[in-house]
């Protein structure tokens, strides 16, 4: 197989995922990256996290990062407040409407995988799996 048709299939597969990921979430009124917020903010201590490290995880601007979190405000799925320690930071907590939203997305995202997998001998993924962890590092240590 040729260099490009790996790469294409790469791509494919990319497009493939978030479109049925965006059409689960389009029904719930969500986006991509809304629900990545949430699921980030569900797996941080205490489900929250500080604007700034928000931003960092998204690698998005400040504004854009705070229009995100002001949408997921608007549909009680976060809260902000202010830091406790520090009244100049902001900080974005995960709401009991939020955590039932990431136990959708995860059931989703379960479904996708298993999708993917299916039909695939488990030496197989774990080759795969070393495969794509040497071209994921090939990227990250460019």
């Amino acid at each position: 197989m040729r260099e490009s048709e790996v790469v294409s299939y790469i791509k494919h597969i990319n497009d493939c995922l978030k479109k049925r990921a965006n059409n689960s979430l389009r029904k719930e009124g969500l986006t991509l990256m809304q629900s990545h917020v949430l699921l980030k903010l569900q797996d941080a201590p205490d489900q929250r996290m500080t604007f700034k490290e928000i931003e960092k995880d998204l690698h998005v601007a400040q504004s854009t990062t705070a229009g995100l979190l002001g949408r997921l405000q608007e549909k009680n799925l976060i809260h902000c407040c202010d830091d406790s320690k520090d009244k100049r930071i902001k900080v974005a907590c995960l709401t009991q409407k939020g955590e039932s939203h990431c136990a959708q997305a995860k059931k989703n995202m379960a479904e996708s995988n298993r999708l993917m997998m299916k039909g695939l001998t488990q030496e197989e993924m774990d080759t795969l799996a070393e495969l794509l962890k040497k071209v994921y590092s090939n990227l990250e240590n460019e």
